[in-house]
């Protein structure tokens, strides 16, 4: 099972420490997939008049930081479920490789070969390559 989390950095007053913890936790947690951003100022909110602003500059390099472990979280997520069967609905051809895409039940991106036809239908595959950008699989 995949488990996804939203996480926020640099919302005003986020010490250093504060980062360092929510890093460590987040890498422990059993999370295949994070959905990274930073925080920004938005005139008419609560926010936009709160103290200790973080400088951009810091910003960027957390969310780099967080990105990057979530990243490392989704291969080695990926990593497990080679050579094994699941089900993929299919949506389009990926127009780089050509390949069918599609996501596993786990929400695995998948790319494959096959006909058009099978686009917005549910096939069994097999995983057969992980690698960082891509997941590749066959049809059974």
């Amino acid at each position: 099972m995949g488990i996804g989390a939203d996480v926020m950095v640099g919302f005003p007053g986020e010490t250093e420490e504060m980062f360092d913890n929510t890093y460590r936790l987040v890498k422990e947690l059993p999370l295949t997939y994070l959905h990274v951003f930073t925080f920004s100022l938005r005139r008419g909110t609560d926010a936009f008049n709160f103290p200790d602003s973080i400088p951009r500059r810091i910003s960027k390099d957390r969310s780099l930081l967080m990105k990057r472990l979530g990243w490392e979280k989704s291969v080695e997520f990926r990593r497990g479920y080679l050579y094994k069967e699941s089900d993929v609905l299919i949506e389009n051809h990926d127009k780089d490789s050509n390949l069918l895409n599609g996501y596993s039940d786990n929400y695995i991106p998948i790319l494959l070969n096959g006909p058009d036809s099978l686009k917005n239908s549910l096939v069994k595959v097999k995983i057969m390559e992980i690698r960082e950008e891509r997941v590749n699989a066959i049809i059974i």
